[in-house]
């Protein structure tokens, strides 16, 4: 076993380090905190869905009594490749200049 975790320590500081804040200054320093967190390569350091959604963030925006889990469950399609992905996420990103 601690082979393995050794591979995924190399495996980790091997992936390009992104901080949205310097990618995108003109993004909300919070919402790019808020990405930052959400792209850790360790699973147990991303906050849940529930945890970004109550950040103050969207406070503007988030409205009890409208909010309601869904009953199905819900599959994101994303592209193969890595580039396409990674392409989609800025393109994202770029549209998120200001708070909602």
């Amino acid at each position: 076993m601690p082979w393995q975790l050794e591979h995924l320590r190399q495996f980790e500081s091997s992936l390009p380090k992104l901080n949205f804040r310097e990618e995108f200054p003109q993004m909300h320093p919070r919402l790019a905190d808020i990405f930052n967190k959400m792209i850790s390569f360790n699973p147990n350091k991303r906050p849940s869905l529930d945890e970004v959604l109550a950040d103050q963030y969207f406070d503007s925006v988030r409205s009890a009594e409208k909010e309601a889990p869904s009953p199905d469950m819900i599959t994101l399609y994303l592209p193969a490749e890595e580039n396409k992905l990674l392409e989609c996420l800025y393109k994202s990103v770029r549209q998120c200049s200001s708070p909602p």
